[in-house]
């Protein structure tokens, strides 16, 4: 994404892009729990939906398919225009992306039930 690129400003779009992604994770782990109790999600369908979600991910990549949605000619005109990259896609979803979000608001879910004890399977 940054091959056309100067080095120092690729290493500005690393560091958007890591900042963005801990903002952004940080403030699911901070609020997830309120999200859930919002929309009445449990913990528990949480964690299977989550499984679900990694597991098909993880299904594609063992099975080495293509990818079922392609990019058109106009949105790589774009990518290739697009200055700031760090944020969208860089920072979110690349590097905070579902399955991050689904383990930060799962952790910050084993917090609020262990009244702030952090056990070793939920970091």
């Amino acid at each position: 994404m940054t091959a056309r690129d100067a080095p120092a400003h690729a290493r500005v779009l690393a560091r958007r892009g890591a900042w963005t992604c801990a903002i952004t994770l940080i403030a699911f782990a901070l609020g997830g729990s309120l999200i859930l109790k919002i929309f009445g999600i449990t913990i528990g369908a949480f964690k299977i939906a989550g499984g679900v979600l990694i597991g098909l991910n993880a299904l594609d990549m063992v099975q080495a398919r293509a990818a079922s949605q392609r990019e058109t000619p106009i949105e790589t005109a774009e990518g290739i225009q697009k200055d700031d990259i760090g944020i969208m896609p860089l920072g979110v979803p690349m590097l905070a992306g579902p399955g991050a979000f689904d383990r930060h608001v799962l952790a910050s879910g084993e917090i609020d039930r262990r009244d702030g004890d952090v056990s070793s399977r939920s970091c």
